[in-house]
């Protein structure tokens, strides 16, 4: 609307502040006994982390959680990927064919117990879920730097200009924690390859339309209220101006109702 002329007095902020709230997705793979990923809701816990600041003296804090895998994802896995138990029963599946094809060809001089039940083996090799069964998916997240920037391309579609960074210390110090608790399991951390090209998955984006105390640092005031367009109110995650840390949905919450106290009375 602000490129088509819609809202000509928008601040030109619109779009600053970007972050994803320190997401940052990790894994445990091959951990010492089951976990179970598939039992019960998706973040049940979570351990928060005391750090100093950042060199700058920005606040830094962290926290990481445990996620879950939906059982649909669970089966798929199970049936596509071979776990290092299925590839031995693969083998003893392979053996037991090729015995068979020696019974029929050299029955005469090959003889050899063939009573399996080749149907079980079959089982193992294709649903054998051990390996699933011991991961272990990590959120975390915290405080990131708000420097990133929303704009438009050329068809209108949105695309987020953030560079990982000026916040690499956060990350670092988030994978850091992930690989303790992988040794404490017993398994072996794998990082979210995309970090290696410095891009992260953010489920938490914040920020693009902050609040501010005047149109020169944002796009909206303490109240919700877009500058220079009165009774255009905008509530939602996009008016945070920096990174809160934890999940961030009861302090968007919050903040929306904040501003919906602050609305206007209807005229009598």
């Amino acid at each position: 609307m602000k490129r088509k002329g819609s809202l000509p007095n928008l601040s030109s902020s619109l779009g600053a502040k970007w972050c994803g709230n320190g997401d940052l997705e990790g894994m445990v793979v091959d951990s010492k006994k089951f976990l179970d990923p598939t039992t019960g809701p998706v973040i049940t816990a979570a351990i928060r982390y005391r750090y100093n600041d950042y060199p700058d003296g920005f606040p830094h804090g962290l926290f990481i959680q445990d996620a879950g895998v939906p059982i649909g994802v669970d089966w798929y896995l199970t049936g596509k990927l071979l776990s290092p138990s299925s590839k031995w029963h693969l083998v003893k599946l392979i053996w037991y064919f090729f015995c068979g094809f020696l019974n029929r060809a050299f029955g005469k001089f090959f003889r050899r117990r063939t009573d399996h039940n080749i149907s079980d083996e079959i089982v193992r090799v294709i649903d054998q879920n051990s390996f699933t069964r011991r991961i272990f998916i990590l959120l975390g997240m915290g405080r990131d730097r708000s420097d990133g920037w929303i704009s438009l391309g050329p068809t209108g579609e949105a695309k987020i200009n953030w560079s990982l960074d000026k916040s690499e210390l956060h990350y670092d110090r988030v994978r850091f924690e992930m690989k303790r608790i992988a040794t404490q399991l017993g398994g072996v951390f794998m990082d979210n390859p995309l970090t290696h090209l410095k891009k992260v998955v953010a489920v938490h984006p914040l920020g693009g339309c902050a609040m501010a105390e005047s149109p020169n640092e944002g796009v909206v005031g303490t109240n919700g209220e877009v500058f220079g367009h009165p009774g255009l109110y905008v509530v939602d995650a996009s008016i945070l101006p920096t990174s809160v840390g934890p999940n961030p949905s009861l302090t968007i919450a919050a903040l929306a109702e904040m501003i919906a106290d602050q609305f206007p009375a209807e005229p009598t």
